[in-house]
């Protein structure tokens, strides 16, 4: 997968440990990542609100 086979990493980054927030990593599944200039992640999310926040804090809660 684009994020590894157990989140550690592959294409795209590792989504463990990572330092952003629940509210940052909803807001770079709806809006992307831009830096320079340069598309790093597309705006990709497709699904409710209530399940971007599962997903956030799914994701927020792999750092602890």
């Amino acid at each position: 997968s684009y994020h590894g086979d157990n989140l550690e990493g592959a294409v795209g980054p590792a989504l463990t440990n990572t330092e952003h927030t629940a509210e940052e990593i909803a807001q770079i599944a709806v809006n992307g990542i831009e830096e320079d200039g340069q598309q790093k992640m597309p705006p990709s999310w497709e699904g409710s609100e209530e399940d971007l926040q599962v997903l956030a804090e799914f994701i927020d809660g792999l750092s602890e």
